[in-house]
C-alpha cells in the first residue's frame, strides 16, 4: 500500500501504525544511549524534528509500551543488539512545552498546571501501588486535579520521577521537549523573570544530582547554560546546530531528500526543492527544512511556498529587525545581497540581552533557523562564523520583514502604485509619490543624525525589494570606475533599467540641496556606473539623483540611454 505523506504528525507510533512514510533516524537512539553524559540538551530550530525524534526515544525505552520492538523491526536500530535490549526497559517521563504560552505570568501558570495533569494522567496507574505513602498520593493528586500551588508544580517533575522510581525500582528517563517555547513567550509578552524563576524550579531538581535519573534529553531552539534554568547543572552535554554529534538526525539529508522525492515520483523537482529548502548546515552536514519538503510534496504540483515561515507569527523574530533597523541595516543589505556577515556566534543567546549589539540578534537568527553558518575562522583569538541566509524560503522572510515594515506606514496598494509608474517608465508620478513616502514615513521612523543615511538606505531597499519578480535588486557593487548605491538590473531585457545615488544633504559640503543633486548625478556619469546594464544591452536606462534633508526629498531623473 502506497504511504501517505505525514503532515503535522509528531507521534512516532501514529507515523508507523499509519503506514506514513518515515525516514529512518533510529539511530539517534543509538547516539543518546551512547552518550555518557547525564543530561543532553539538543537545541535546533522549530520543526526540525525534535518532537518525533523524542517521541520514538520514548516508544524504544518505555516499558509501559506494549511490545514496543514491533515499531522498530524494520529500523536500523534493530540491527544492533547491544541497542535492542535497553527497549522496553525503563520508566519513562515524556513532556512537550511547545503549547504553553500565555498572554500574561497567571496564564502561562494554569497552562503548565494543565500539561503536568495531563502527564501525571499518563502515570495514574501509581496511584494504585501501596508503595506510594499517603503523602505521596495526596501530592499526586493535587497535580493531577490542578490544584497545586507553585512550589508543587516546581517539583512535579522531580516528584513524579521518586514516584515512579519507588514502584519500579528502575531509574528514569526524563524527555522535555521544547523546553524553550513558555521562555520564548514569557520575553514578548514581557513577564520573562517570573518565568525564569517557574521554569528553574521545574527543571533543577529533576535534572540536578536526582537519585533517580537514569538520563535526561531535552530539546529547544536556544542553548540555554546562562539562562539560568538549568543553573549548577552538572556537566550536560550541549549540541547546538554547530556541533557534529547528533547532527544528521535532525532535519532531512540530502541523500533522504532523493529518496523521498524517488518514493513519490518527483525526481525532477530536486532543483526546485534545493533552491527552496536546502541550505542548513547543521555539523558539517548539508540539511533540507523537513516540514517544508514535505508539505511541498503533499502539496504537488502546486508551486513552492514558505510553509516553514507560515508555522508560526515570526513576531519575536520580527521586532529584532523592526526595533533595530537602522543598526541592522548594513547586515541586511549583504545578506540580502547574497554576501553574508560575518560574526562571532554567541551560543549561549540571553532573551534580554539580544538588543545588546548586533552579534547577540544574529546569533539567534542562526539558532532560530533562519541563517546558517557557511564557514569559520580564528581572529584575534575568536570563532568568527561567516553568515548567511539558507535557501529562497527563509530569504523571503528577510525581504517580507522589511516590506512589512515600510507597508504598516505606506499601504500595500499605494506601494504597488508607485513602484509600477516606476517600471512603466512614468519616474516622474513615481518620484512624487516617492516623496511623500518619505515624508509621512519618516515622520514616524528614526532619523537622529547618527542612523539616518543608513535609514534612508534601508527604505529604498525595501521599497525595491517588491521588485524581485522583475528585478536583481543590486546595492553597494562595483560598476564602471565605482561602486553604486543601488541598481535594478531587469531580469528580461525588454524592461529598463535604473540607477539611483542617494546623497545626505551636508551645508557644510554643498550650498543647496541642488547642489547635492548635481554632484550625485555626476557621480553616476563619470564613474560609468551604467556599465553593468549597457553591457547586457538594456534600454532605457535611467539615472535617478536622491537627496535627503531629515522628512524632505529632493529627487533628479536622467535618462541616460534612450
Amino acid at each position: 500500500m502506497k504511504k501517505k505523506v505525514p503532515i503535522g504528525i509528531s507521534d512516532f507510533r501514529k507515523i508507523i501504525e499509519g503506514n506514513y512514510y518515515y525516514v529512518d533516524k533510529s539511530l539517534f537512539i543509538q547516539e543518546i544511549l551512547e552518550t555518557p553524559a547525564e543530561v543532553i540538551i539538543l537545541p535546533r530550530p522549530r520543526r526540525f524534528g525534535k518532537t518525533l525524534n523524542l517521541s520514538m526515544l520514548r516508544t524504544f525505552l518505555s516499558q509501559s509500551v506494549l511490545n514496543p520492538e514491533l515499531f522498530f523491526k524494520d529500523l536500523l536500530i534493530s540491527g544492533l543488539p547491544d541497542c535492542m535490549k535497553h527497549c522496553g526497559k525503563y520508566p519513562v517521563i515524556f513532556v512537550t512545552l511547545k503549547d504553553i504560552g500565555g498572554d500574561s505570568f497567571e496564564e502561562s501558570v494554569e497552562l503548565l498546571a494543565l500539561v503536568l495533569a495531563n502527564l501525571y494522567e499518563e502515570h495514574q496507574e501509581l496511584l494504585d501501588s501501596d508503595i506510594l505513602s499517603t503523602t505521596d498520593k495526596k501530592q499526586f493528586n493535587a497535580i493531577l486535579s490542578q490544584e497545586a500551588s507553585k512550589v508543587q508544580l516546581g517539583r512535579a517533575l522531580f516528584d513524579l520521577s521518586r514516584y515512579l522510581y519507588k514502584v519500579h525500582g528502575q531509574k528514569i528517563y526524563v524527555l522535555i521537549d521544547e523546553y524553550d517555547s513558555p521562555i520564548h513567550d514569557a520575553f514578548h509578552h514581557g513577564y520573562y523573570d517570573e518565568a525564569i524563576k517557574l521554569y528553574r524550579r521545574l527543571f533543577s531538581p529533576v535534572l540536578k544530582d536526582n537519585p533517580y535519573l537514569k538520563q535526561g534529553v531535552i530539546t529547544g531552539i536556544l542553548r540555554v547554560s546562562k539562562e539560568s534554568i538549568f543553573s549548577g547543572l552538572n556537566n550536560p552535554e550541549v549540541d547546538t546546530l554547530l556541533d557534529r554529534p547528533f547532527s544528521r538526525y535532525f532535519g532531512l539529508l540530502e541523500e533522504e531528500v532523493l529518496q523521498i522525492l524517488d518514493f513519490f515520483e518527483l525526481q525532477d523537482s530536486f532543483e526546485e526543492v534545493k533552491e527552496w529548502y536546502n541550505g542548513y548546515l547543521f555539523g558539517e552536514e548539508v540539511v533540507y527544512n523537513p516540514w517544508s519538503v514535505i508539505n511541498y510534496i503533499r502539496k504537488s504540483p502546486a508551486p513552492p511556498a514558505p510553509y516553514w515561515l507560515n508555522t508560526s507569527s515570526n513576531e519575536l523574530i520580527y521586532d529584532q529587525i523592526k526595533n533595530n533597523i537602522a543598526d541592522l541595516h548594513g547586515d541586511l543589505d549583504k545578506l540580502l545581497q547574497g554576501e553574508g556577515i560575518s560574526y562571532p556566534v554567541t551560543q549561549n543567546v540571553v532573551f534580554r540581552d539580544l538588543k545588546a549589539n548586533n552579534e547577540n540578534i544574529w546569533s539567534f537568527f542562526l539558532f532560530s533557523g533562519y541563517l546558517k553558518a557557511v564557514s569559520w575562522q580564528f581572529i584575534n583569538n575568536r570563532q568568527i562564523h561567516h553568515l548567511k541566509i539558507p535557501n529562497q524560503e527563509t530569504r523571503l522572510f528577510f525581504e517580507e520583514t522589511v516590506t512589512k515594515w515600510l507597508s504598516k506606514d505606506i499601504g500595500s496598494n499605494t506601494l504597488l502604485k508607485m513602484l509600477g509608474y516606476l517600471v512603466d517608465g512614468n519616474v516622474d508620478e513615481f518620484l512624487a509619490y516617492l516623496k511623500e513616502l518619505v515624508l509621512v514615513t519618516f515622520s514616524v521612523h528614526d532619523t537622529r543624525r547618527d542612523y539616518s543615511e543608513l535609514a534612508y538606505h534601508m527604505f529604498m531597499m525595501g521599497l525595491m525589494i517588491n521588485l524581485g519578480d522583475r528585478y536583481h535588486v543590486r546595492s553597494n557593487r562595483e560598476s564602471g570606475l565605482g561602486r553604486y548605491d543601488m541598481m535594478l538590473e531587469p531580469k528580461t531585457p525588454k524592461d529598463p533599467g535604473f540607477i539611483f545615488e542617494f546623497k545626505r544633504y551636508h551645508d557644510n559640503v554643498d550650498k543647496s540641496p541642488e547642489d547635492s543633486l548635481n554632484r550625485a548625478m555626476e557621480q553616476i556619469q563619470s564613474c560609468a556606473y551604467i556599465t553593468e546594464l549597457q553591457a547586457r544591452k538594456i534600454r532605457p536606462i535611467h539615472s535617478i539623483a536622491l537627496v535627503f534633508k531629515g522628512k524632505n526629498l529632493y529627487t533628479k531623473h536622467v535618462v541616460i540611454v534612450e
